[in-house]
């Protein structure tokens, strides 16, 4: 027996009229309190910590472990809470500021790890296994070009390479080439900007728009790889995708599975986007300079 999931129910839902009688249960993964609680802290700062610390320190009241499955770079010099920031948005803000992803597993476990490169071991195919789907490609999260700009900067020699005409503090551009039209969007980094820095927040912005903009929804039956055989569907598993109807001939990522259990039997949901969009560049380690306050 598989462990499909370890949380708590949220809804119950009965309904009836004169010939049906329907109960709906819909749970969610422990990690469900994370995106709805409020981060409660003694001081409300942290010094000198890594994420995945002050990820233990934001878990533990609601009994999750973390698990770290990628280095997750550079200490932060100081993490500030904000008034009212659930736990995922304090933990969110932090990892993509280390390039790494927030995900759970059947335990109830918060994982931080990076896009996998581990495939599922079948493909998603229009009139084979594929029941119904919908898809969503649009530009309208898309920019043509996304500047960073912090009002002050660390510094460091490579910035001599960059642009001379600044505005407000150093900045660092990247480009959708996609994108064909004048569609600039500006970032405030919430770091002292390094080129390093600022690289990775404007490839993980744009990366993040991309996985926004370029989504779908597929339905297959069972629960299962096979159907009713297999392992498990599981997030963070690449999958090859061909279905005409959507222009799908590619391999993408599953970013999140819904199980269902109902009147048409036993379904999966799985939630798809571009690899790439939660492909995060690592940060590296630095050995002198810590970041400012976040």
């Amino acid at each position: 027996a598989d462990t499909v999931l370890t949380g708590y129910i949220d809804d119950f839902i009965p309904s009836y009229d004169a010939e049906n009688v329907e109960i709906r249960v819909m749970g969610r993964d422990k990690t469900g309190d994370l995106v709805d609680c409020s981060v409660v802290h003694s001081s409300g700062k942290w010094k000198g910590v890594r994420l995945e610390q002050v990820a233990a320190d934001v878990c533990r009241p609601f009994g999750i472990t973390v698990i770290t499955e990628t280095p997750t770079g550079e200490a932060f010099a100081s993490v500030v809470l904000e008034q009212g920031e659930t736990g995922f948005e304090l933990l969110d803000r932090l990892a993509k500021q280390r390039g790494v992803l927030l995900t759970s597993d059947g335990g109830g476990n918060l994982i931080i790890t990076r896009a996998s490169s581990v495939r599922a071991g079948v493909s998603l195919v229009l009139g084979k296994n594929i029941l119904a789907a919908r898809g969503r490609f649009s530009w309208r999260e898309r920019n043509s070009q996304y500047i960073i700009k912090g009002t002050t900067s660390a510094g460091g020699k490579l910035w001599d390479s960059q642009p001379a005409s600044m505005v407000g503090g150093r900045q660092y551009i990247t480009e959708d080439p996609e994108i064909n039209r004048y569609r600039p969007r500006i970032l405030v980094n919430e770091d002292s900007l390094t080129v390093g820095g600022a690289s990775i927040r404007g490839e993980w912005f744009k990366a993040r728009m991309l996985g926004e903009a370029r989504t779908t929804e597929i339905t297959v039956a069972g629960w299962r790889e096979q159907g009713d055989s297999g392992p498990l569907w599981q997030t963070n598993r690449l999958v090859d995708i061909d279905d005409s109807i959507q222009n799908l001939k590619t391999t993408w990522l599953i970013s999140g599975v819904t199980w269902t259990d109902g009147a048409q039997g036993r379904i999966t949901v799985l939630a798809l986007v571009p690899p790439e969009s939660l492909d995060m560049p690592e940060m590296k380690v630095k050995t002198k300079k810590s970041a400012k306050a976040v």
